[in-house]
């Protein structure tokens, strides 16, 4: 559900915003990915209808938290922070207002007449919002955790500028230039970025083998085997030949 939202909605606002319908493949997937995390709180206590609607909004969530960072200008290339971030505190919030009162009694043997989710309680003419608190209480919990754990770590790699590689890594591409691979980039880097870095390569790391075994200059020989330049290569240069 929350693939097929994210894919609809992403669909509208791009109406709205170029006059064009336009589907986007990595919107639904990454839907997709957001109802996956946004389930994980509740699945044992949600009801088959209470969990499509949590997917939905998942999907919604995913697309307002990404183009929240672009207006912002935060730099998350793969979504991360709105699959993961946004579907998580989404999750753990749903899971206070859609809790099922049977699920919960199946679950815990030492709640007799448990209310279950706020929705749940407001049916019953309630109001109960106990579990919502909870709920909230928790999500405060891990952020207030998460926070004081991981900030010093990021202010210490930031101070030793280790928090980010250098500007020439980024054009050319992490996919590329650490995992061997082009994953996002697949019209491919600039050939003369991406024969600066195995330059720089070489200089920083002489004492490493060079040549066919190596892995990242085995990745470069593959991308410049289909551009139309000849490029040779040997150990101690590369030389980029015109036709």
């Amino acid at each position: 559900m929350a693939c097929v939202t994210a894919l609809c909605v992403g669909a509208v606002l791009e109406k709205m915003k170029s006059g064009h319908f336009s589907y986007d493949l990595t919107h639904a997937l990454n839907g997709a990915l957001t109802g996956l995390v946004s389930i994980t709180a509740g699945c044992s206590v949600f009801e088959p209808w209470a969990a499509a609607v949590v997917g939905m909004v998942a999907g919604v969530i995913y697309l307002l938290v990404s183009h929240l960072l672009i207006k912002l200008r935060i730099d998350d290339a793969v979504d991360a922070i709105p699959v993961h971030l946004g579907g998580g505190l989404w999750g753990v919030v749903a899971t206070g207002l859609f809790a099922s009162p049977s699920h919960l009694s199946n679950l815990y043997d030492n709640i007799n007449d448990p209310v279950g989710g706020w929705f749940y309680a407001w049916s019953k003419g309630s109001g109960d919002a106990t579990m919502l608190g909870v709920q909230l209480l928790g999500l405060l919990f891990i952020i207030g955790w998460t926070t004081a754990i991981m900030l010093p770590f990021f202010l210490v790699l930031s101070k030793a500028n280790l928090l980010r590689v250098d500007a020439l890594e980024e054009d050319v591409g992490l996919d590329i230039s650490h995992h061997y691979a082009r994953a996002y980039n697949l019209e491919g880097p600039d050939k003369a970025q991406l024969l600066a870095l195995m330059k720089r390569r070489r200089e920083r790391d002489k004492d490493r083998q060079f040549g066919r075994n190596n892995r990242f200059e085995a990745v470069v020989r593959k991308i410049m085997a289909q551009e139309d330049n000849k490029v040779r290569f040997d150990n101690k240069l590369v030389v980029m030949e015109e036709n």
